[in-house]
Order: C-alpha cells, then sequence, then structure tokens
C-alpha cells in the first residue's frame, strides 16, 4: 500500500510541476523531492507529532531543493514549489471552508487552527534551511552537471 502512495505522489508531483511549466528535463527529480518530503512526513506523522513530521518534511523539501538547484544549475522553485505541494493541507482548508459556509463556527475554529499549525510548520521548515549560509553549498557547486538523460 505505501508503494501506491509513494506512485501516486510522484504522479501529483510531476503533474503540479507541469502545471507550473518545470522544463521536462527536471520532472523526475521534481517527482523525487515530492515523494522523498512525502514519505518523511508519513513516517513522522506516525511515530509522533504531525506538525513535526511536517516541519522536517518541509526541511527535507528545502535541502533537497537547494542541492539540486546546485547540481542542475537551474532555480531553486523548479524543485521547491513542485516538491511542497503535497505537504499542503489542502484537505483541511476545503473542510475548515465547508464549516464556515454551513454555520459550524466550533469546528471551523478548531480545523482552521490545525491548518494554520501545519501551514507555519511548512513556513518555519523552509525558512529553516533558508537560513544556512550559502558556503554550505558551494562544494555541491562544484561538482559536475548532472543530465537527466540516461
Amino acid at each position: 500500500m505505501l508503494l501506491y502512495y509513494l506512485l501516486f505522489c510522484f504522479l501529483a508531483t510531476v503533474c503540479f510541476a507541469i502545471v507550473f511549466n518545470v522544463p521536462r528535463s527536471e520532472f523526475l527529480t521534481c517527482g523525487f523531492v515530492g515523494t522523498i518530503s512525502w514519505f518523511v512526513s508519513f513516517v513522522f506523522r506516525d511515530g509522533g507529532s504531525l506538525f513535526l513530521g511536517i516541519f522536517l518534511a518541509a526541511c527535507c523539501v528545502t535541502l533537497l531543493s537547494r542541492v539540486f538547484a546546485r547540481l542542475r544549475r537551474s532555480p531553486l522553485n523548479l524543485y521547491l514549489v513542485p516538491g511542497i505541494i503535497p505537504l499542503v493541507p489542502g484537505g483541511a482548508i476545503y473542510n475548515t471552508m465547508y464549516a464556515v459556509i454551513t454555520g459550524e463556527q466550533t469546528s471551523a475554529v478548531l480545523i482552521g487552527i490545525n491548518t494554520l499549525q501545519t501551514a507555519g510548520s511548512i513556513c518555519l521548515g523552509i525558512l529553516t534551511i533558508f537560513a544556512l549560509p550559502g558556503w554550505l553549498f558551494d562544494e555541491v557547486k562544484k561538482l559536475p552537471k548532472i543530465s537527466a538523460r540516461l
């Protein structure tokens, strides 16, 4: 069952990469980054806190995006934006808005707070890795460019 989740996460990330006009040569890399981010969140979500899992997954996707951007000599956003898609709490946002529209204010507040905490965990994970100095990634930049062609 986990293999199906990983496969569909890969496909969803690649589909969002298509929507965001990522070059075809970067589809596999984007799919890999998104799949790893979801897997990290899945592992830590089952063993502990949802927010810790999302935070660590956001750190992982940002770190991978920085490394691949240096290795592939391409913009970081090519990997970061599609890579965080599996972490975005879209269902929770929908449920929050549905509770607001149907008049269930208590439910809307509870789900909304949970959604904001999840979004905050994603933001903190991204900011944590962006706070690392660029010289940490200079050695990665010196490696030869990796081609997507096999």
